[in-house]
């Protein structure tokens, strides 16, 4: 976060020897714990070189961990505090939106800026993935209409409407009824010059 908001010159965030952070250590007073208690066996090659610098520089010091630690999660504080604090300016600049006042979560704020800034009035913002119908079709019906459209190289409208029906598919192309082990209604024959029912 402090890279991406460019904050490394403003708050120096420090190596926090975290593996040492336990019960009997937590009151440790002595000198700088051995490299391998900050993780640099994690590391990026380009932390662990900062990282090895500031190692060597600081040998001689006595190190207190708590006071270190406090220290360190102030500057990991900090660090969030000026992140949301540019994230917030760069977006109210960038939507005239407040993305902290107005929303808790990343995805809020993207809806809302589709609301405020792309839906076009009296358009619809949100549909459901299967739209609003609560009509819905089998499982193996689908398997059979997907084979189908593979065979045949076409596209077949799933839960078509016809009148008062509703087919399993329809082909616009070649005006065919595709039915599942469904029942053909004999009115539908008059209309549609081919279907094909599998039963």
């Amino acid at each position: 976060m402090q890279k991406a908001f460019g904050l490394e010159r403003i708050v120096e965030k420090g190596f926090c020897p975290f593996l040492l952070n336990d019960k009997e250590e937590i009151n440790y007073v002595g000198r700088l714990p051995d490299e391998w208690y900050f993780g640099t066996d994690i590391m990026k090659s380009n932390d662990l070189a900062r990282f090895q610098t500031w190692y060597n520089l600081n040998q001689g010091i006595i190190f207190d961990l708590k006071f270190y630690m406090v220290k360190y999660c102030a500057n990991d504080v900090l660090i969030l505090l000026l992140s949301v604090m540019k994230f917030r300016n760069q977006f109210k600049e960038i939507t005239s939106i407040d993305p902290i006042t107005r929303n808790f979560t990343l995805a809020s704020i993207g809806l809302e800026i589709f609301r405020a800034k792309f839906l076009k009035p009296e358009q619809l913002a949100i549909t459901p993935i299967s739209g609003y119908s609560s009509r819905r079709s089998s499982i193996i019906s689908n398997i059979w209409l997907s084979y189908r459209e593979v065979q045949a190289n076409i596209t077949i409208n799933r839960e078509y409407r016809i009148g008062n029906y509703y087919a399993d598919g329809f082909h616009v192309d070649s005006s065919t009824v595709y039915e599942f082990l469904g029942v053909c209604i004999m009115v539908v024959r008059d209309v549609f010059h081919y279907i094909e029912i599998i039963q």
